[in-house]
């Protein structure tokens, strides 16, 4: 690069964009870390469960300025945990190469397991809950409209013996 342009004021700003760049990354880096922990913290998995939220949704949107997405940099991180590597490397090509490591491991035999139940699985399982549940609600019920019933029946009974008191 000649002195002119080192010297232009666009080719400083192109260096400081880059070094902002740079910043970022380091950054994004730490927010990866932390929310990896979260996403191991057991209080934080149940209290998604009671929102009826995915994890990976909830960390996605502690993401949304990134344009990226939890599990992808979670991915990455596991790839290439070094600072550095994401200090010195575009994060896109950081997660292309993560990516493809990935499917390579797959192929080699080695299986990737999620930390949580598919959606598929979790569904089948509340779904199952689900069913439980009415029946045990529906048995309650049967036995509550017996035992009103049998109430109801008994104080008929006394209604006519008190009556029958009553006229004699």
């Amino acid at each position: 690069m000649s002195e002119n342009q080192e010297n232009a004021v666009w080719s400083q700003s192109i260096a400081k964009a880059r070094e902002l760049r740079r910043k970022g990354a380091g950054l994004l880096w730490d927010r990866v870390k932390i929310l990896i922990g979260v996403y191991k913290d057991s209080d934080f998995l149940a209290h998604c469960d009671s929102l009826d939220r995915n994890a990976e949704d909830v960390l996605d949107d502690e993401l949304s300025d990134t344009c990226s997405e939890f599990l992808p940099l979670k991915i990455t991180m596991e790839y290439f945990p070094e600072k550095n590597d994401w200090l010195n490397t575009k994060i896109d090509v950081l997660r292309a190469k993560a990516e493809e490591m990935c499917k390579k491991s797959r192929h080699d035999g080695e299986e990737i397991t999620r930390d949580r139940p598919s959606w598929k699985e979790r569904y089948m399982e509340l779904k199952r809950k689900y069913d439980a549940s009415q029946i045990e609600w529906q048995l309650k019920h049967d036995a509550l409209q017996k035992s009103h019933d049998v109430m109801e029946a008994r104080f008929e009974e006394l209604s006519k013996v008190l009556q029958f008191q009553a006229t004699h």
